[in-house]
């Protein structure tokens, strides 16, 4: 869709709302830009854990057939924001 020139109706509002809060740090294509703030995206689908226990998680999720399960990121200490490196 993003890669057709397609966008959602929150897009917009999502990134104007968050903009602020996220340092992109690489070059994104278009559409990989706009999934950072598609709509779809926002919930359900990235889980916080303690750093000791992702291993643990991780497998979990593969042994119940949960593919790709994947960490992308981490908590540090500083100002609230997404940085995407």
């Amino acid at each position: 869709m993003y890669k057709k020139g397609e966008s959602t109706g929150s897009n917009k509002t999502n990134r104007e709302m968050t903009l602020e809060k996220v340092d992109i740090r690489i070059s994104l294509s278009k559409a990989e830009e706009e999934l950072l703030f598609d709509p779809q995206t926002s919930g359900g689908l990235l889980l916080s854990v303690p750093d000791a226990e992702s291993k643990e998680l991780l497998d979990a999720l593969a042994a119940a057939g949960v593919q790709p399960a994947v960490r992308v990121g981490e908590i540090v200490d500083g100002p609230a924001g997404i940085t995407v490196v």
